[in-house]
C-alpha cells in the first residue's frame, strides 16, 4: 500500500466521474461578492515554484510511514459534495499529516468557517500568534464541481512579464481602464466570477493565498500586495495532473502542500 509519503509523488485515484450533458455555468455571485471587482489581469506563476517549496516534506519524519486510504470503488463524483468527500481521504489528509510534522505551530483545519456574516470557506487552514494570542489565516481552500474550472478562462488573462511587452501588466490594466466599463477583466465569465468570490475571502479572512479545486484541476491565487492602479497584479497558478512514468513530485499533492509551506514561511513560521 502506498504511504503518505510516497503520495506526495502520485497522482489523485482515478474515480468515477459524471460528466456534464452541457458545459456547467459558474452560478452568478451573490450581492457581496457583485460589490468586488475581479481581479483585471493575472501575473502568471509557474507551478514549480510550489513544488520546490514542498521539497521540504523530505524533512518531515514521523506519522508519514502511516498508509494512505484505500481507494473505495463506490465513490462517483457527481457533486461539488462528491469532490469534497474524496478530497478530505486523498487529498487533505497527506497533507495535513506533513504540516503536523513540519512545524510545531499549532495549525487548524477547519471546514465551512464564516468569514465575517457574508463569506463561509471551505476549507482554510490557520495558524496561532502567540504573541498576539490569536488565530491568523494562512490560506483557503475553495471545491467546485468537476469540470468547472476552464484552463482558457484563466490563461487569457495572463499578463507577459517581459519588459515592453504589448501585454505587460501596464498595458492590460491600462486598455481595461480605457473601455470605461465597470468590473472590467480579462478573465473568462467563470474564471472572472471564481475570482471575485476568491478575492472577497481574501479580504475577509485577511489571508493572501486561495486555492480551487475541481479534482481535474487546480487554480492557486496569490493576493499579496495587489494594487492594480500601480499595476500589481494578483498571481495566478493553473495546474492539471499528468501521470508519468517514473513519477514526478508535479502533483495536486505537493502542489497545495507547497502553497501551505509558502504560507509558513511568509509568515515567519518555517526557515
Amino acid at each position: 500500500m502506498t504511504t503518505l509519503s510516497q503520495s506526495f509523488w502520485q497522482t489523485l485515484p482515478v474515480l468515477q466521474i459524471v460528466e456534464p450533458a452541457r458545459p456547467r455555468e459558474v452560478p452568478q455571485p451573490g450581492s457581496s461578492t457583485l460589490a468586488v471587482d475581479p481581479p483585471i489581469a493575472l501575473e502568471p506563476c509557474e507551478p514549480l515554484v510550489f513544488f520546490q517549496e514542498g521539497n521540504c516534506l523530505r524533512s518531515v519524519g514521523a506519522g508519514l510511514d502511516n498508509h494512505l486510504p484505500a481507494v473505495e470503488s463506490f465513490f462517483y463524483l457527481r457533486l461539488e459534495a462528491d469532490v469534497v468527500h474524496a478530497s478530505r481521504l486523498y487529498l487533505l489528509h497527506p497533507i495535513n499529516m506533513a504540516l503536523q510534522g513540519l512545524t510545531d505551530t499549532p495549525i487548524a483545519c477547519q471546514a465551512e468557517e464564516s468569514q465575517g456574516s457574508t463569506a463561509r470557506t471551505d476549507i482554510s487552514w490557520k495558524y496561532y500568534d502567540e504573541q498576539n494570542e490569536e488565530w491568523k489565516m494562512l490560506a483557503i481552500l475553495e471545491f467546485k464541481n468537476t469540470f468547472l474550472l476552464i484552463e482558457r478562462e484563466f490563461t487569457r488573462a495572463m499578463a507577459d512579464m517581459e519588459p515592453g511587452a504589448s501585454r505587460s501588466p501596464k498595458a492590460l490594466v491600462d486598455r481595461a481602464y480605457q473601455t470605461n466599463q465597470r468590473h472590467f477583466t480579462w478573465l473568462g465569465e467563470g474564471a472572472g466570477r471564481l475570482t471575485r468570490q476568491a478575492l472577497k475571502y481574501s479580504g475577509s479572512a485577511a489571508t493572501d493565498y486561495v486555492a480551487i479545486f475541481d479534482w481535474k484541476s487546480m487554480v492557486i491565487l496569490d493576493f499579496e500586495g495587489i494594487d492594480e492602479g500601480a499595476y500589481k497584479l494578483a498571481k495566478g497558478t493553473w495546474f492539471e495532473e499528468v501521470p508519468t512514468q517514473p513519477p514526478t513530485h508535479e502533483t495536486f499533492r505537493m502542489l497545495l502542500f507547497g502553497m501551505l509551506v509558502k504560507a509558513l514561511r511568509r509568515n515567519g513560521l518555517v526557515g
